[in-house]
Order: structure tokens, then sequence, then C-alpha cells
């Protein structure tokens, strides 16, 4: 991520801020916050376990009054299909997001949106036949895991 100078949500002055309220001399990174929070400290020197890491977004979905369980991996799976969805090609998305080392571990990640369904169902509907149902389609609404090196220029 990067500093957005004038943006309130900062990623940069976020983090900043976390650092400024932990208390010093700690080397764990996700740290349980302070029941009493004081202006300068708001952590507590106990670090997060994996356990309680690992169930925060689906107890935050709980608490927040989502119909839709959150979870780190649907985050991860957002995130790899909307930086799939803008061209990025599966080593990119497998070097900085999910650390897989099989290009064909992402295509699980990849679901058809509406559109894609709509036009698949024009191409089924269609009366003509054709060597390949992928010609019919623009390349932006092809799975992008799929596409050639060729195809994406």
């Amino acid at each position: 991520m990067y500093a957005e100078p004038g943006n309130p949500r900062c990623p940069a002055l976020s983090f900043k801020k976390y650092l400024a309220r932990r208390p010093p001399g700690v080397t764990a990174f996700y740290l349980h916050p302070l029941n009493d929070p004081k202006p300068h400290l708001w952590y507590s020197t106990q670090p997060m376990g994996k356990n309680y890491l690992g169930d925060m977004l689906p107890r935050l979905s709980k608490a927040a009054g989502m119909t839709t369980r959150y979870t780190n991996h649907s985050l991860r799976s957002t995130a790899v299909r909307r930086l799939s969805e803008a061209g990025l090609e599966s080593r990119q998305i497998m070097s900085v997001i999910t650390g897989h080392r099989c290009e064909s571990s992402l295509k699980s990640y990849w679901a058809p949106s509406n559109t894609d369904k709509k036009v698949w169902s024009r191409v089924l509907s269609a009366p003509q036949q054709a060597s390949s149902a992928a010609a019919f389609l623009p390349l932006k609404l092809r799975n992008p895991l799929s596409l050639t090196q060729t195809e994406l220029s």
C-alpha cells in the first residue's frame, strides 16, 4: 500500500498511528486492544493468537449484522478475483497475494459474474455453431486466468 496524502484513511498514516499507540518494546505485530485505552496507549502487550485472528472476520461480520460470513479466505479470494479482472497475470497475483506456486491453483478463486453468465447464455442460445465459445466473448469478459499473453496485448 502507498500513502494517500490528504485522505483521513491513508493506509500509511493509519499504520504510523497504530505503531505510535503500541507499548514500547513489543515485538508481536497483532496486539489485543486495552479495555480502557489511554490517549497514547491503545494496545496491551498480549499478542493475538492464530485462532483469535482467524476467527476475527467471522466475529466482526456477525457483530455488524451482516448476512454473509466473511473470513480471511473470502477477502483473499475477492482480492484475487478483482486483480484478475483488472488484467494482472496469474504470476503477479501469486507473488503478491496468495503465495501459490502453481498457476492452475488460482483458477479455484475465479467465479463467473452475472455478465459472464448472460454472455454464455447468448452463446449457447445462438443458432450457429462455433469452433470455440470463447470466440464470442469480448476479451474483458473472458476468464483472465485463462487468457494468453497475446490475447491480453
